[in-house]
């Protein structure tokens, strides 16, 4: 049988493997955030911000207009749309699948819907960088 003596060095063992992981952990968190931050910290410092010049606050309309008139920000906005288009189609899908509403009688109905609540979003969302570039939506 065990001893007292023994369950006490087991967990004392136990007790430094644990306290061990923690500072690793601790040290490889440090070590991921400085991973992680500087280079963001030097692409701050050498690039533009998506805001343009022009930014004047509380001026949404003229904010849009000025940030998506560059190339970079627009193209950038069309594929974070672009992606994000499947979320939409999912989260559709799944809000009626939540409500209970999954029968194989509505399963169709629901994918007509949910593919028609994507398209909707990201054309509108898409129109946005479209009327800038084409000229239709200009600074007031």
């Amino acid at each position: 049988m065990y001893t007292p003596y023994g369950i006490g060095r087991v967990a004392a063992r136990e007790k430094r493997a644990v306290l061990g992981a923690e500072r690793e952990i601790v040290v490889l968190e440090l070590a991921d955030g400085l991973t992680v931050t500087l280079p963001m910290e030097r692409a701050r410092e050498h690039l533009r911000p998506a805001a343009s010049e022009a930014y004047l606050r509380g001026d949404i309309h003229a904010n849009l207009v000025a940030s998506l008139s560059r190339p970079p920000v627009a193209a950038l906005y069309i594929v974070a749309n672009l992606v994000l288009a499947p979320h939409i189609f999912h989260g559709t899908w799944s809000l009626f699948q939540s409500l209970g509403i999954n029968h194989p009688r509505f399963n169709q109905w629901r994918r007509y819907l949910a593919w028609a609540v994507a398209i909707v979003l990201t054309a509108g969302n898409l129109s946005f960088p479209v009327a800038i570039w084409a000229g239709w939506l200009k600074p007031l």
